[in-house]
């Protein structure tokens, strides 16, 4: 895997040279983590910039009583832990594999000082938390003003719309999912259900076949 071409096509590090990229390359590592595995723990030091080569990720909060929300699920050339390496402070949020996952981690310490020499790389970086600030006050919304069968419609909807297909494997557990959607595994079973005797899907197990995707598109927008 040429780490150099993987921060080259990751936003966050946008527009950076060649030989800026290079001598990032170097002091990176990669890791491997198993499905279930944490990489690391809200609270924990924000000691470096997280880029997923391959697998998948979830990043979750958790309350005192043990309960969960999902804010993001990280695909393959997403980074994650830009806020902490700007302001210093501890990871805000835990992430966990979904899946077996490799990652690449970058040194809080190099990104600075690269900020430094490159300031185009701070507007870069800003763009990115914007952009993650305005999913948050999307996701926020629709905790708000969506009924669970609608931000499960929805979640639905933007599976299909990453995978490109309407025959959708995935790859959490209905109580992941309703962790992501804000709530229950009982819940979000019965909104497949409901959803199925529309006629809009057919679920077997975490194999969902979309028949009606337009229609579910409404729904979750309604």
């Amino acid at each position: 895997m040429r780490i150099g071409r993987l921060l080259a096509a990751t936003p966050s590090l946008a527009g950076l040279g060649s030989e800026d990229l290079d001598l990032l390359a170097a002091s990176c590592r990669a890791r491997r983590v198993r499905r279930g595995q944490i990489l690391f723990a809200e609270g924990d030091p924000a000691d470096s910039l997280v880029i997923l080569a391959w697998g998948r990720l979830t990043v979750l909060v958790t309350s005192p009583e043990g309960g969960q929300l999902v804010l993001r699920v990280v695909t393959p050339g997403d980074a994650l832990g830009e806020v902490g390496c700007l302001d210093g402070g501890p990871r805000s949020a835990t992430v966990e594999a979904l899946q077996d996952s490799l990652v690449i981690q970058l040194p809080a310490s190099d990104l600075l000082a690269l900020v430094e020499r490159r300031p185009q790389l701070a507007r870069h970086l800003l763009s990115q938390l914007a952009a993650d600030l305005r999913r948050l006050t999307g996701s926020t919304a629709d905790l708000v003003f969506l009924d669970v069968p609608r931000r499960v419609a929805k979640l639905l909807v933007q599976e299909v719309d990453g995978a490109g297909t309407r025959d959708l494997e995935l790859s959490e557990t209905q109580g992941q999912i309703g962790a992501r959607v804000g709530g229950t595994r009982q819940s979000v079973n019965s909104a497949l259900h409901a959803l199925e005797r529309r006629g809009w899907l057919a679920v077997s197990g975490r194999h969902i076949v979309i028949s009606d995707l337009e229609a579910l598109r409404r729904f979750a927008a309604s």
